[in-house]
């Protein structure tokens, strides 16, 4: 599956398909023009239907982006419904800008916003949060890989980003496995291009040819692949960023004015970060009996 997959899922915790939310959306025309003036962009819309929908100080987005740099968030300033032309401050929120004669939106769907409701940027965002801080290390995948040796002298080598340890490496020479010595390194040179950083793994090979070991890496999106639970347990936990979470602001909930005006409703955000952390850590069980040398059972 895609980002996009993961929006979805989040969006449907957060408004409720199910029980027949809906919400409300904007088509734009083939050509949206996308005209760009300072800070403000013209987007057209398909007709005066649509156009009839919107109102200065509402807040549009692009529906189910594909990619973060797609999840644009327009605040609508003014509104032509003769010529169907919508006035927009470009990148509102923090959101990447449409560019002057850009084709991005043409012949799209944008999403009205009403007050309180989550853009898919703030969705995106919350979807990095939870796959770069809150699965690791709870959750991990041991994957096995070959390098060819490095017989230079300091036998490192370019590894992917998401190796986050190395749990053994060995070589095969004959019919013989030798074990041998490894190290990692983060943030370090890269061996390919010395000016970037990256990960790097250094070995002490016996001989030239292949160096087999075995990685545990951070789950990324595109594992989803092998393990569809990764969808749901992130959409999950995005939904609870979403919708207002955070351990310090819960805590302190309670003494703010606005949860004495709720009275005793429940807090949402609250409630789907106890449901994320239930599922992790009973994924988390599971990848420990699977994994007999790697008992890692994370709670928190």
């Amino acid at each position: 599956m895609a980002l996009a997959d993961y929006v979805q899922r989040t969006r449907a915790i957060l408004t409720g398909y199910g029980l027949g939310e809906k919400p409300v959306m904007i088509q734009v025309a083939a050509d949206a023009v996308n005209t760009v003036s300072g800070d403000t962009v013209l987007v057209t819309v398909l007709d005066g239907t649509n156009s009839g929908k919107i109102r200065p100080g509402d807040v549009l987005s692009t529906w189910n982006p594909s990619t973060e740099a797609l999840a644009w968030t327009g605040y609508v300033l003014a509104v032509d419904t003769t010529t169907d032309v919508i006035t927009c401050v470009n990148g509102y929120a923090g959101t990447t800008v449409i560019a002057n004669a850009a084709t991005t939106h043409d012949a799209g769907v944008l999403m009205l916003h009403g007050e309180g409701s989550v853009t898919d940027h703030e969705i995106v965002n919350a979807i990095n949060l939870v796959l770069a801080t809150m699965l690791w290390p709870a959750i991990f995948k041991l994957e096995f890989d070959t390098e060819t040796a490095n017989l230079s002298g300091d036998g490192r080598i370019d590894l992917d980003a998401e190796v986050e340890e190395i749990d053994k490496a060995w070589q095969i020479v004959g019919n013989e496995m030798f074990s041998i010595s490894f190290g990692l390194e983060k943030q370090a040179p890269s061996v390919a291009t010395p000016g970037t950083a990256g990960v790097v793994g250094t070995f002490d090979p016996v001989a030239a040819g292949s160096i087999y070991m075995s990685t545990i890496r951070r789950m990324v999106v595109g594992d989803d692949a092998t393990y569809p639970q990764l969808v749901e347990l992130v959409s999950i936990g995005a939904s609870a960023i979403s919708a207002g979470f955070s351990r310090p602001e819960t805590t302190l909930a309670i003494a703010k004015q606005d949860s004495r005006e709720r009275g005793r409703a429940p807090d949402i955000g609250a409630a789907l970060w106890r449901d994320f952390v239930a599922v992790r850590d009973a994924w988390a069980d599971d990848i420990a009996r699977e994994t007999a040398d790697h008992i890692r059972v994370f709670r928190g």
